[in-house]
């Protein structure tokens, strides 16, 4: 049960993906790549 939930729930989240405007995938890469810039100060220290 929980497969078929966990499954529909990623087929889902795929389209809402595609949906997305340009401008939010933009947001989306930069805060990621803010994080991951993050992620290397502090493996840096």
């Amino acid at each position: 049960m929980m497969k078929i939930k966990k499954k529909l729930f990623q087929t889902t989240e795929r389209q809402n993906w595609t949906k997305l405007s340009e401008e939010e995938l933009k947001r989306l890469s930069a805060s990621r790549a803010c994080m991951y810039g993050r992620k290397q100060e502090t493996e840096d220290n």
